[in-house]
């Protein structure tokens, strides 16, 4: 297949256009005013000049805007004259699909990090013709990909940027009408949600896999809860929660990337792990006290504790309640941080009653919940940095999702 010159090189300031069948391989001549240039393939394209290396910097050339201007004028065309967003959206789709012929063959050489970069500079084109025109063209295709690679990087954060800008562009586009273009439905939005029924994502073996991991977690958790009653109750109740599921996910990958992904390696126990776990902890706390409050009406996480243990026990009296805070969350026989957390990990696994009314298990569950009371309050704010290690860290990772499921069984 031919590819047209869409391609521009910067070569020490001047442009040329490649107009061949591939982009230039090793011992290719490029002439540029005069002068020939043979390429060599490293890391990337090399001109070698009098033993010098010359970067060749690969962009989106003239002919492909010309290209571009005519397809988006007639998506617009389609939108606003023939009233067919659904057709506008699958040719948009299909451009950025059908591009991807033409720049695999540039990929096969090119590191991940440099396909993001064509690809970025493929989104800057398109976002000034959206500002020369004022019409916004469907971009989902691009950021997926951009996200693909970004989370190959494993560069968590910029992957989800680009999740979310393809949530973004699927609400700007999608059509609430029709169930199948609804946002909720996009690839982007079945894996930022953990939507384990949407088999025809790209992502999914990404989400069967890390859906896996829950169900462990739910199963070693001891609550008394299914995954398919969790699902239903959190994960797929867009309705109530649809924030607070994206981000659960993006909570749940920060914990998967950072620790799952790196213990064979070495345990991340330096001054930055520490800072960026003590960040992961506050965040978790301030998620379950979103999702409870959504659900008790409570304005402060005392309030939300209260309304979850009443639940769990029916009902607890005024004193009882005074005496779990006293004996639990504010513990004054101990002033240090770190002691009153492993303090409360030592009750839960020694079985300590609390309320002689209730089996061991609520009990269990009443003490974790007053954990996540006391880190969300206190230990989110004072715990020392020196006092984080990894296997406290841990414990506590294993504390918090413990009181997802339990806020799930309770609460929703």
């Amino acid at each position: 297949m031919r590819i047209p010159p869409i391609y521009e090189s910067i070569i020490n300031g001047h442009q040329i256009k490649i107009d061949k069948e591939f982009l230039p391989s090793i011992d290719d001549q490029i002439e540029i005013e005069g002068e020939k240039l043979t390429v060599w393939i490293k890391k990337n394209y090399i001109a070698l000049k009098e033993g010098k290396e010359v970067i060749i910097r690969i962009s989106i050339g003239e002919e492909l805007n010309k290209i571009m201007d005519v397809i988006f004028k007639a998506i617009r065309d389609i939108e606003k004259n023939l009233k067919d967003p659904v057709l506008s959206n699958h040719i948009a789709d299909h451009f950025f699909l059908c591009f991807k012929k033409v720049w695999n063959p540039f990929f096969q050489f090119y590191k991940t990090s440099e396909q993001i970069e064509l690809r970025n500079d493929l989104l800057f084109q398109v976002k000034k013709w959206e500002n020369d025109n004022n019409f916004h063209i469907k971009k989902g295709t691009p950021y997926l990909l951009n996200a693909r690679n970004y989370f190959l990087m494993h560069n968590l954060d910029m992957g989800f940027n680009f999740i979310y800008l393809a949530i973004e562009d699927e609400k700007i586009h999608g059509i609430k009408e029709n169930p199948l273009h609804d946002y909720h439905n996009s690839h982007a939005f079945a894996f930022a949600s953990l939507n384990i029924d949407k088999r025809d994502n790209p992502f999914y073996r990404a989400v069967n896999k890390h859906i896996t991991i829950i169900k462990t977690f739910l199963r070693d958790s001891n609550v008394v809860l299914t995954f398919e009653d969790f699902k239903k109750k959190f994960l797929d109740n867009y309705a109530e929660f649809e924030d607070e599921i994206l981000f659960f996910t993006y909570i749940y990958y920060l914990f998967y990337f950072e620790i799952v992904e790196e213990i064979m390696f070495e345990l991340p126990n330096n001054e930055f792990a520490r800072m960026r776990n003590l960040t992961k902890i506050f965040s978790f706390c301030l998620l379950l006290d979103k999702i409870m409050a959504k659900k008790t009406k409570e304005k402060y996480m005392s309030g939300n504790t209260r309304f979850l243990v009443e639940k769990m026990t029916n009902s607890i009296s005024d004193n009882d309640w005074i005496d779990l805070r006293r004996n639990l969350k504010h513990k004054p026989d101990i002033l240090d941080v770190k002691d009153v957390i492993e303090w409360h990990f030592n009750e839960m696994e020694n079985g300590v009653i609390y309320l002689p009314s209730q089996p061991e298990e609520t009990n269990r569950m009443i003490i974790n919940s007053m954990l996540v009371y006391y880190l969300r309050n206190k230990g989110g704010h004072k715990l020392k940095l020196d006092d984080l290690t990894f296997e406290l860290f841990w414990k506590i990772r294993t504390a918090l999702f413990n009181q997802v499921f339990i806020v799930v069984k309770y609460l929703l």
